[in-house]
Order: C-alpha cells, then structure tokens, then sequence
C-alpha cells in the first residue's frame, strides 16, 4: 500500500508541475522527462530515494535537433539494459534507434514549454502524437492546418523519430480510418520485452 501511495505522490507532483503555464530549466525539462517513462517500466518503490535512484542510473535524456515545431522540445530517454552484452549486435546505433534490442528502450516526448505539457512519442504503450498534431495546428501561427504537409514535404525533422510513419497513422487516424497496418513507430518497449515471456 505504501509503495501504491509513493507512486501516486509522484504522479501528482508531475502533474502539478506541468498541468500549469510556468517555464523551467533545461535541466527540469529533462529530469522531469524521465518520470514519463515509468509508466512504461511498471515498478514500484517503497520511497521517494529509492524511486531518484532508479531514474538517475537507469536512464540518460538529451535534446534532440528538430526544425518545424515552434518551441516545442524534443527529448531522447535511453535505457539500456546492464546485463545485455551488446558487443554481438551489428550497427548497434541502429538497432538501438529502432528498438530492436530487448530490455533496452529509446523513449521520446515532446514537451510543449508554453503549456508545460508532455507528449509520448516513442517506445510507449500510448502514442501521444495526434494530440500534438492537433495541439500544434490550433495553436501554432506557422501552420494552421499544414504541418502534416510539412513533414510529408521533409520540411519539418526531429532526430530519431519516424515522422513519416507517425505522420501517415495521425493522417488515417484523422479520416477515422481503421487503423489495420502494424506501424513500427508506434510500437511499445513494454509490449515488446513482455512478448518474450509469452511465447
């Protein structure tokens, strides 16, 4: 029960630090990044200690380079699993990109500075980018309406993500299309590493 409540604590916190219209440090903005990934890893802890340990020796974050979306930040989150011997993998930068190595993850979310609000974008059970292609094309004075153009155009890049896969489910999600095709850029770490068991 302790370890349920410590983690409720933590979402509040995260959700009261970000649900307000208020600018943080760089520094913030990526630690604070990593607390989105532990949904994803489904773990409990029995303190507030024990929970920053975790975050801080599990998982890296940077920005990434992108053009075409205002303001917005885009984050990389890597895990990478200590007992995997990753020597054997061929172009291990690739598969890494990819999520093609298990236990291991490159997350990404976009955090949108003027509404302090995060967006899941990669390696997560929940995709978030139709939430932001909406976000941006109501609120951005560059778009109105083209961004999904943009990115089918090159136009608009962010490093390490797949936005023509993205862009191409967010377009057939918007028709109210069924979504029948496996897109890759959607697909979960989580589900992923559970699959081994299962089979």
């Amino acid at each position: 029960m302790k370890k349920i409540l410590i983690l409720l604590l933590v979402q509040i916190l995260i959700i009261n630090l970000f649900s307000q219209n208020i600018k943080i440090d760089s520094t913030k903005i990526l630690y604070t990044a990593k607390f989105q990934v532990l949904e994803s890893e489904a773990i409990l802890f029995s303190n507030i200690k024990k929970l920053e340990d975790y975050i801080e020796s599990k998982f890296t974050s940077r920005f990434l380079k992108s053009k075409g979306f205002d303001d917005t930040k885009f984050i990389l989150i890597e895990k990478r699993s200590k007992s995997l011997d990753s020597t054997f993998i061929k172009n291990k930068k690739e598969a890494f990109k990819k999520n093609y190595i298990y236990f291991s993850c490159d997350y990404i979310v976009a955090y949108v500075p003027s509404t302090g609000f995060f967006y899941k974008l990669k390696g997560f059970r929940k995709n978030d980018f139709p939430e932001l292609m909406d976000y941006l094309d109501k609120n951005s004075y560059l778009y109105s309406n083209s961004l999904k153009n943009y990115i089918f155009l090159g136009l608009a890049y962010v490093e390490d993500l797949d936005l023509e896969c993205l862009n191409e489910y967010y377009i057939r999600k918007k028709k109210n299309k069924k979504i029948k095709k496996d897109y890759p850029c959607l697909r979960s770490c989580a589900e992923r590493d559970r699959n081994i068991y299962v089979h």
